[in-house]
């Protein structure tokens, strides 16, 4: 007899870049002063989880990202944007960006850009 069985709650999360085929978001090679020309790149968080998910804001150092805002439910998915900060230094920024939840889940992505003075 499985009634009154309930499944125990699991939280999980995957993160996939653009299409599918790159494990880093990069923006290439950019000149200094002309960052806000970059088109923004696209993440799709998913809720592999069967449990709601509730993500903190993140301020990631040289880059903006959107933050997710709405709880996640159980297989749904959000794409998010993310883009270089303006105003970077020239040099090579290679961050590891990482979203959190309130339930302790965390995904990560590698995000990289070249500044050229």
């Amino acid at each position: 007899n499985d009634t009154g069985k309930t499944e125990t709650p699991t939280a999980d999360a995957s993160i996939v870049i653009g299409d599918g085929n790159s494990e880093v978001v990069d923006f290439g090679t950019v000149i200094s002063g002309q960052e806000d020309s970059i088109q923004a790149q696209y993440v799709t968080v998913t809720n592999t989880g069967n449990t709601t998910l509730n993500f903190t804001d993140i301020s990631p150092e040289h880059f903006m990202v959107q933050d997710i805002t709405e709880p996640l439910s159980a297989g749904e998915s959000v794409s998010v944007w993310i883009q270089p900060r303006e105003g970077l230094e020239p040099g090579e920024y290679d961050d590891m960006i990482t979203y959190r939840t309130e339930e302790g889940i965390e995904v990560s992505f590698e995000a990289k850009i070249a500044v050229e003075g």
